[in-house]
């Protein structure tokens, strides 16, 4: 990579998002270099990939799925092997794939097609996932409930184009640093996931009792707490029902969404099982209630500290803390826990080791509904309360420490994306020179000859003498 360097000879672009090029390179409008083909078909080759905005990773052109395990029920574009499909809708410009097959796409792609031999298309595809060509198309976009790009616009931008040989170069040499950079974020995302592994194993060892987080050691004496999900807990921890740690349980309601009233300028947060998330505490209301809810009986108030228990639905079992005062509707019960007895953030930690537990017992696999008497009666180890508050002392500077590990890993993850995204642009823009970087790669990389995660579907660029893009008239 030391062979890297800054173009020397440039000279203005003319274009404001451009700005100076290489002075070998040629400025040419997309519509003279790719034609827009609309091939608009209703069925589907049984070798053919379907391709919606969906199935493709923005900023990478990574396919999210495997190709068989995409349908096609509808009509879409017909593209061929090197097409480069860009996505025209606002939140999806950056969906850019260049696939090594043929196949449908959705009519939300533009199906770009190469007008002349002297285009690499895995350089096209580079150049218009570039953050530059991106931003500037998305500041033409138009419409007001799903703006899109208009096809007269993308065609008319006038975009940099090397020769081939130096075309074949760059698009060897972004491979092959996507490649380094991709590895080196998958090395990140998995060591949060260690981490997070970590935590929640150093949370179950010390609220089930397993260890004594204050001493590292295991308690002197262990009872058989006769609860499946428990095991066995310290001999001196009690063993009592949920509802016996609460002051009070209840279901939530739903106010008639027919009476505005109920609503309008709310000020007490109602929570959905879309509230509780893997977070401890319980994330974003649905909504907010007026006073005028509880006063006609059609919402029920919920006091904190409460441990929120989603009961029905796909992710029954599931279950968050609220701290303050809220509502829920009616596929929530929520404990008002007993301070004098428990502490709520233990509390919540132990039981949520029976989350898969609770969903076994569920009443059925379309629609799990937990029973609230199987909620009711689920037992807790409960240690006295000044063992209570040292257990989530230790925990509370064990956690940071793995949170910060954690967060310093997705920040590396954020630079390296925002490193991927800046080389991209400054190569395919000519303000790096990498023909010499890219003639020293190896034909095999080492790291990445048996990536499973590489994409197959390069596009191989043609060989043998090519003509340049300048020895055609522009329209």
């Amino acid at each position: 990579m030391n062979a890297i360097r800054h173009t020397s000879a440039h000279e203005p672009s003319r274009i404001a998002w451009l700005g100076t090029v290489p002075k070998s390179w040629e400025i040419a409008r997309l519509k003279g270099v790719v034609a827009n083909v609309v091939d608009i078909t209703r069925t589907r080759d049984r070798d053919d990939i379907y391709l919606a905005l969906e199935h493709v990773e923005s900023w990478t052109g990574r396919f999210t799925v495997a190709n068989d395990a995409v349908g096609f029920d509808r009509q879409g574009k017909r593209f061929r092997a090197g097409d480069v499909l860009f996505g025209k809708l606002r939140p999806y410009l950056a969906k850019v794939i260049c696939p090594g097959r043929g196949g449908v796409c959705a009519g939300e792609f533009l199906v770009l097609r190469s007008r002349r031999v002297g285009l690499v298309p895995k350089y096209l595809e580079q150049l218009l996932r570039s953050k530059p060509v991106v931003v500037a198309i998305d500041a033409s976009t138009f419409g007001a409930k799903m703006p899109r790009a208009d096809w007269q616009f993308i065609g008319n931008m006038k975009l940099p184009f090397p020769l081939f040989p130096e075309q074949r170069a760059i698009v060897r040499f972004l491979d092959h640093a996507d490649r380094r950079i991709q590895r080196y974020i998958r090395a990140k995302e998995r060591l949060i996931e260690l981490l997070e592994e970590q935590k929640q194993a150093i949370i179950h060892q010390a609220v089930s009792g397993q260890i004594d987080v204050r001493t590292g050691q295991p308690y002197p004496a262990y009872k058989d707490s006769g609860v499946e999900w428990l095991g066995e807990v310290p001999e001196h921890w009690e063993v009592a029902p949920l509802k016996w740690l609460s002051i009070r349980s209840q279901n939530g309601a739903t106010p008639p969404t027919s009476e505005p009233m109920f609503f309008e300028n709310g000020t007490v947060p109602w929570y959905g099982p879309s509230s509780c998330g893997t977070a401890e505490e319980v994330g974003r209301a649905v909504r907010r209630l007026n006073p005028t809810a509880f006063s006609r009986g059609v919402a029920r108030i919920v006091h904190g500290p409460a441990i929120l228990f989603v009961v029905i639905g796909a992710t029954a079992g599931r279950m968050a803390l609220m701290l303050g005062e809220g509502s829920t509707n009616q596929q929530i019960t929520a404990f008002e826990l007993d301070s004098r007895l428990v502490r709520p953030r233990f509390i919540l930690r132990q039981v949520r080791q029976a989350e898969n537990w609770l969903r076994s017992t569920a009443s059925s696999a379309t629609i799990p509904i937990l029973a609230s008497n199987v909620v009711d009666r689920l037992e807790c180890a409960v240690p006295p309360l000044a063992e209570q508050d040292s257990i989530n002392q230790c925990l509370r500077s064990r956690i940071e420490l793995i949170d910060q590990s954690s967060a310093c890993a997705g920040h590396q993850i954020n630079l390296l994306h925002e490193c991927r995204t800046r080389l991209i642009a400054d190569v395919v823009t000519g303000k790096l020179d990498v023909r010499e970087a890219a003639a020293s790669l190896p034909e095999t990389d080492p790291l990445t000859a048996h990536d499973p995660n590489a994409n197959p579907e390069t596009q191989a660029a043609p060989q043998g003498d090519i003509p340049t893009l300048a020895s055609h008239p522009q329209p």
